[in-house]
Formats: C-alpha cells, structure tokens, sequence
C-alpha cells in the first residue's frame, strides 16, 4: 500500500497526480517502485486488485490511470460536495511489468485534498495493490 498523509490541504490541479509519498512496511519488496513523482511502477506482470482512496476538502474527480492514460475499466470516483468527502476506486486490472499506476484529478477544476480533520491527520491519498494472479 502506498499513501499520502498531510497535516494541511494539498492542492492538486486539474489533470495533475495526486502524489503518493509512503510505502507501508507490508509492501513486497521488489513488487513495485515508489516514484519521486509520487506515481507507483508495477515490477511484476499479472492481474491486480488496485484501489484507490481519495478524501477530499472540496468536490472533485479522480481516476486511476496506468501508463498516464485511463484503463478501458472502472477507474474513477467522485467526491459530489462542496464540503469534501471520500472517492473510493475499485478495479482490476491487467498490467505488465514497467506499468506506471497513479492516481489524477480528472475534473476540470483544482481540487484539495484533505487535511487535518477533527484534530486526526489521515492517508489523504492510499493507493491498495494486489497480486491476484
């Protein structure tokens, strides 16, 4: 698992990378590749389950992007509300090894991702893959 976590709002433009910055200490070493860009590269072929969560301050899009393009499967989630909330994006997909994963502000507007919230500082982006075969 590989996510963000940020004590203020992190802004994420239109079409850009909402950047992962942590690998979990559960993540096989050798499977992927953090990237500085805050992208993940697949190390290994196969079939995946990849998640991704997104809490936003404000409304926005996002989408799951591989190789910098959408998949032709589900890929995005929204986040409806002005007041923020969570995008939450499952999928399974086929990738090779060399595939870059990364999560995008697909809206057309800058959106936020969140904070701080209630005094707790949460993954603001997580991004959960899975070997299934």
């Amino acid at each position: 698992m590989f996510r963000t976590q940020s004590t203020v709002n992190v802004p994420i433009a239109a079409g850009a990378v909402a950047p992962l910055e942590l690998a979990q200490i559960n993540t096989p070493g050798g499977a992927f590749t953090l990237n500085g860009d805050g992208t993940v590269t697949v190390n290994q072929a196969g079939i995946y389950q990849v998640d991704a969560r997104i809490q936003a301050a404000a409304d926005g899009s996002f989408q799951v992007f591989v190789n910098g393009a959408q998949p032709s499967v589900l890929n995005g989630g929204a986040v409806p509300t002005a007041a923020g909330g969570t995008a939450i994006i499952p999928t399974i997909l086929t990738l090779n090894a060399g595939d870059v994963i990364s999560i995008v502000n697909g809206g057309n507007v800058a959106s936020s991702l969140l904070g701080v919230f209630d005094g707790l500082i949460t993954a603001n982006t997580a991004l959960r893959i899975i070997k299934l075969d």
